[in-house]
C-alpha cells in the first residue's frame, strides 16, 4: 500500500495529496541508501508548522555554533525563487519563473 518496487535504472512518478502539515520522508528501505543521501523530506504546509512548532533554544544554539541558518526556507533563503543553495547535480527540472 505504501511501497513501490523500482527496477534498476527505472523511475516512478508519485502523486499524492499533501494535506497533512509536517515533514514527511520519502526513502529507500535499504539503510545504507539513506546514509548515501537517497532520502528526501517533503514539507507540507510549512507556514502552519512555523505557527505551531517551537524549536527548542538548545537546538537553535547548536545551529548557531555550526553556522547553520535558522530562518527562511530549508536552504536559508528568505523570499523569492533562489536556487543558489541547490546542488549542481542532478540538474533542476524547472526553470526559474522569475527569469522572464
Amino acid at each position: 500500500r505504501d511501497t513501490i518496487f523500482i527496477p534498476g535504472e527505472e523511475y516512478a512518478i508519485v502523486r499524492f495529496r499533501a494535506n497533512n502539515p509536517g515533514l514527511w520522508s520519502l526513502h529507500c528501505h535499504i539503510t545504507w541508501h539513506s546514509g548515501m543521501g537517497l532520502i528526501m523530506l517533503f514539507a507540507s504546509a510549512p507556514e502552519m508548522m512555523q505557527e505551531s512548532v517551537q524549536v527548542p533554544d538548545g537546538v537553535l544554539e547548536q545551529c548557531r555554533l555550526q553556522g547553520i541558518l535558522t530562518s527562511g526556507n530549508a536552504a536559508g533563503n528568505n523570499g523569492g525563487f533562489n536556487y543558489a543553495a541547490a546542488p549542481n547535480d542532478p540538474y533542476l527540472l524547472v526553470e526559474d519563473p522569475l527569469s522572464n
